[in-house]
């Protein structure tokens, strides 16, 4: 589903009465081709690393918080890619898509 005036897409679990869940408005059903970071494969495996390590994440309420919110109830896989725009990161074997330019972001 997406929210034309938020630009952002949405699951239908996570709409809010069938609404977009941040400005309330009505959503659209929408389909694009789109690469994604298969971040539920390592799902697990950062909830071992942070149950033994626990001071990976501060303070504990981030913990909290990611664990909670994230990694507990499933977590998702992450959209990386688009093709109904031009200006991002190119993709060299898809030249239909580009990648989002605040990917390398989420890294620092």
């Amino acid at each position: 589903m997406y929210c034309t005036p938020c630009e952002s897409f949405w699951t239908e679990s996570q709409l809010v009465d069938g609404k977009c869940p941040d400005c309330g408005r009505e959503v659209q059903p929408a389909k694009e081709e789109a690469y994604f970071f298969k971040m539920s494969k390592y799902a697990d495996r950062l909830i071992d690393y942070i149950n033994t390590h626990p001071d990976f994440i501060q303070p504990v309420s981030r913990k909290n918080e990611m664990m909670n919110n994230f990694l507990l109830p499933g977590l998702q896989d992450l959209c990386v890619s688009r093709t109904s725009f031009s200006w991002g990161i190119p993709v060299d074997f898809d030249p239909k898509h580009v990648v989002y330019v605040w990917l390398d972001a989420l890294t620092n």
